[in-house]
C-alpha cells in the first residue's frame, strides 16, 4: 500500500499537480478523506516516505552491527550485551 501511495504521489507531482486526478486514486480518496487538497496530500506522502527510508536505514545500520557483534561474540554475556545494545539504539532513533 505504501509502495502504491509513493509511486502515485510521484506520478502526480511529476505530472505537474493536475486537477484531474481520475488517474490518481489513492491521492484522490486521501484527499477527500482528509478534506485537503491532492497537492498537499501528495506531498505528504513523499516526505513521509523520505522521513521513513531515514529511519529505515538507520534501523538497518543498527540491525547489521548487531548481527556482526553476535557473531563475534565469544561468550553469551557478549550476546546479551549486543541484544541489549541494540534495544537502546532502536528505542533512540529519532
Amino acid at each position: 500500500m505504501y509502495s502504491a501511495k509513493l509511486a502515485a504521489a510521484t506520478t502526480y507531482i511529476a505530472a505537474g499537480y493536475p486537477l484531474d486526478t481520475t488517474q490518481y486514486i489513492w491521492i484522490r480518496e486521501e484527499a477527500t478523506a482528509a478534506g485537503l487538497p491532492p497537492q498537499a496530500i501528495a506531498d505528504a506522502i513523499i516526505a513521509a516516505s523520505k522521513r521513513c527510508a531515514i529511519a529505515l536505514a538507520k534501523i538497518e545500520g543498527a540491525r547489521a552491527s548487531a548481527k556482526k557483534s553476535i557473531a563475534d561474540a565469544g561468550t553469551a554475556a557478549a550476546i546479551y550485551a549486543t541484544e541489549s545494545d541494540f534495544m537502546e539504539r532502536l528505542r533512540n532513533q529519532q
